[in-house]
């Protein structure tokens, strides 16, 4: 959460309390909270299974590992968030092929046998998806995002309705 967070809240507190004076400040009748990223830290997880589902050269992995703390790099995780996955998994497997040396199927018929172990978008998202299930399903795995407790705490002290929506699958 931002810095500024703190005085949003004390200023809450303020206008819920508060009500003789008149500001051109809007009254905020309830919060919407989007689940992944914001209260839960789901991101990491996200990546880790991201990672394990290219079935990355444990050299390379090692490398992205060392490199960007087991994380995609900044620029290709800001390029694909908040997209579905028939978006996001070409665009990762592109960035892969071109710096991570993965094999692309390309959705030929004949493939040789050399590049039988070839990922293709689908199977990337269905292998991702299975993973972070699996990972968001490991006890102490899943932490909240920093901040988030206090939040969820002084919003509840000003009694504003609060609900989660996201994109995310109804399972989640």
């Amino acid at each position: 959460f931002s810095p500024e967070a703190p005085i949003l809240i004390r200023n809450l507190k303020m206008q819920q309390s508060d009500t003789a004076i008149m500001t051109k400040t809007p009254t905020i009748h309830g919060i919407i909270f989007d689940l992944d990223g914001t209260l839960l830290d789901t991101e990491a997880i996200s990546d880790v299974a991201m990672l394990d589902s290219l079935h990355l050269n444990p050299a390379v992995r090692s490398d992205i590992d060392r490199r960007y703390r087991g994380r995609l790099p900044g620029h290709l995780k800001r390029s694909i968030l908040g997209r579905r996955s028939k978006e996001w998994a070409p665009m990762v497997l592109d960035y892969a092929k071109k710096h991570w040396y993965v094999s692309v199927d390309t959705g030929k018929k004949e493939v040789p046998e050399e590049n039988k172990d070839q990922v293709s978008p689908r199977q990337l998202a269905e292998e991702w998806e299975n993973r972070l299930t699996e990972l968001i399903s490991t006890p102490d795995r899943l932490r909240p995002c920093p901040g988030a407790f206090e939040l969820i705490t002084a919003l509840k002290e000003c009694q504003l309705p609060m609900a989660i929506a996201t994109s995310s699958y109804r399972e989640a």
